[in-house]
This record gives C-alpha cells, structure tokens and sequence, in this order.
C-alpha cells in the first residue's frame, strides 16, 4: 500500500540520493522490515516473513544516514493512523523524549493501533547504556509513568532464549523475541552497488520488534 516520504514530502518511497558514506544497513532497514514481516515462502529463496498475506505501508520518516526529527516522525504516525493501519512498527530510538511523539502515540494507541517499539542495541559488557531503567531511550520508554501500555517494547533472545549480549533490557521492555541469526531482504540496486538480492544476516533489537 504506496504510503508517504516525509523526509522528501513526495511519494517517492525508495531510498534516494545514494552515496557512498550512506551506510548499508540503513539503506537495507525497511526493506529487511518489510521482508520480516512479509516476504513470500516456497519461492526458493532463503527467507520468509511471518504473514504471507499481509499489506504493508511504507512510510519513510528517517534519512539514509539514520538522522531523523520528530516531526517527520509523528507525522508517519498520524499519518498512518489516519489511514487505517492496525500495527505501527517503529526502530527507532533517542534518548531525548517529546511530548509531541507520546501524544501522536498515544492517539495511535487510542484508535486501537499497536504500536510496537525496538527496545535498541546498546548493552554490551560493562556498557550500563544498555539498561533502560538508568539510560531511558524513546518511545520505548514512552508510557513508562502511564497507566496504560502505549507501547510494546522488544527486545532480542537468541536461539537459546537468552538475552542478546547486545540487546537493552529495563522495566520499558514488554516482550522479547528472536534478533539473532535472523536472514531477510535487502535493498537491490545494481547501479548504486547494492548488487545483493534477498538475503543477509542480522542480529539487532529491531528485527526481533516484526
């Protein structure tokens, strides 16, 4: 479903004005998203997503090198919202809140949207970055004073169910899945050099968020 750019205000969805500082991941992020959730099976390739029959909005609300406003954000969410969407899935995080964003949440979640959250990847060992309840990241922590759940923080198990020696942990996080050793789509454009068609490894809180 052709969603909306807002960081070019056109609907142009596809990742624009390559460069070679752009970093690969960043360019992959939605399309490795879209895959986890979505990607077809018995196709002979090697990924598949969790609902073979879903519809997907892409809303593209952050630049090629990962910096984004929240304006641009809240406006993908109320955007969203307005156009019927069941689920919001958001990989994004700051350690600056705005009041602005829990309201655009909050009123997703009264609509009856899920909205659910990577919790981030900032734990290693000896880092107490990793630990929301010390270093709180947005909007993970969101609705952490709230009564009610706004929204579903995720972390990352391994195959083991043990959580990913990256993955943040605090009381913000409401669920955890699998982030590790997990294979999806990727960017394809052969004239920018992105000459890998389907599939990559990763290991990150968001993939453990679809």
């Amino acid at each position: 479903v052709n969603g909306w750019n807002f960081v070019e205000n056109s609907n142009k969805l596809g990742v624009s004005k390559i460069k070679i500082s752009d970093d690969w991941q960043i360019i992959s992020h939605g399309t490795a998203a879209a895959g986890l959730i979505g990607a077809s099976a018995n196709n002979n390739k090697n990924s598949a997503g969790l609902n073979w029959k879903v519809r997907i909005m892409p809303l593209r609300a952050i630049a090629n090198d990962g910096s984004g406003s929240f304006s641009d954000v809240i406006e993908a969410i109320d955007y969203s919202v307005a156009n019927g969407v069941d689920v919001i899935n958001l990989s994004l995080a700051s350690d600056v809140n705005s009041s602005a964003l829990e309201k655009s949440i909050k009123h997703a979640y009264n609509n009856n949207v899920v909205v659910v959250v990577a919790a981030g990847n900032n734990r290693f060992i000896n880092r107490p970055e990793g630990d929301l309840d010390l270093f709180p990241l947005f909007p993970t922590c969101s609705d952490r004073s709230s009564a009610k759940n706004t929204v579903l923080g995720v972390t990352s198990v391994d195959q083991y169910y043990v959580v990913s020696r990256f993955a943040n942990i605090g009381s913000c996080i409401d669920l955890s899945a699998p982030g590790e050793n997990i294979y999806s789509t990727l960017y394809y454009e052969p004239a920018s050099d992105y000459n890998d068609e389907l599939v990559v490894l990763f290991a990150a809180t968001p993939f453990s968020a679809r």
